[in-house]
């Protein structure tokens, strides 16, 4: 098994558009599988797993890589992922990648701003003009934003990037189980 394979074709690239298939790749990575196995553990019709394993053989990301005896006898294939690592190049990007989590936390922000939403204030605090949205209930855990325009060196970039991560990977290893979903999104961008 290879490290990394890098895709050289848009139809190789397009497994990771559909989590299904994404889902069956990645599941081969770990161990081999024969195809009912396989079907069970990504909860895949036979059917339509003989389809993509046949597809992922045709496109080199999945080999044969052994048989085994049935307790009938019978020899099954068993399949496993070529590499430990698949490198998709942006040109065969489709679409950025959690462009679907953007989406949904544009559609979330914009049914709180309808709720509370009473305007725009701008300003100038003698560093730099500010804005601030204007809302009719104070900002809960439910919806809402922070901006700022700040004049940085690269030093405290950096570290603002870095605290930034942090921040999101500790929340983001949180679990509950009775918990509400949240999309949290954090950027810093260079004018």
């Amino acid at each position: 098994m290879k490290a990394v394979i890098t895709l050289k074709s848009r139809r190789a690239a397009a497994i990771f558009n559909h989590a299904r298939q994404k889902q069956i790749l990645l599941t081969t990575v770990a161990m081999e599988y024969s195809l009912s196995e396989l079907a069970t553990v990504t909860q895949t019709s036979l059917p339509l797993l003989h389809h993509h394993i046949r597809s992922f053989l045709k496109l080199g990301v999945v080999r044969i890589s052994g048989e085994r005896k049935t307790r009938r006898g019978l020899r099954v294939k068993l399949y496993r992922a070529c590499a430990q690592k698949f490198f998709v190049p942006a040109e065969l990007v489709p679409e950025q990648p959690n462009s679907d989590l953007h989406l949904r936390l544009n559609a979330a922000m914009e049914r709180a701003r309808a709720k509370t939403f009473k305007g725009i204030e701008y300003s100038h605090d003698g560093r730099g003009p500010r804005m601030r949205l204007v809302t009719g209930a104070p900002p809960d855990t439910a919806s809402f934003e922070i901006w700022l325009e700040a004049n940085l060196g690269k030093a405290d970039a950096s570290a603002l990037l870095d605290e930034l991560r942090t921040v999101i990977r500790k929340y983001g290893a949180l679990s509950t189980p009775n918990g509400r979903k949240y999309i949290l999104h954090a950027v810093l961008a260079r004018l």
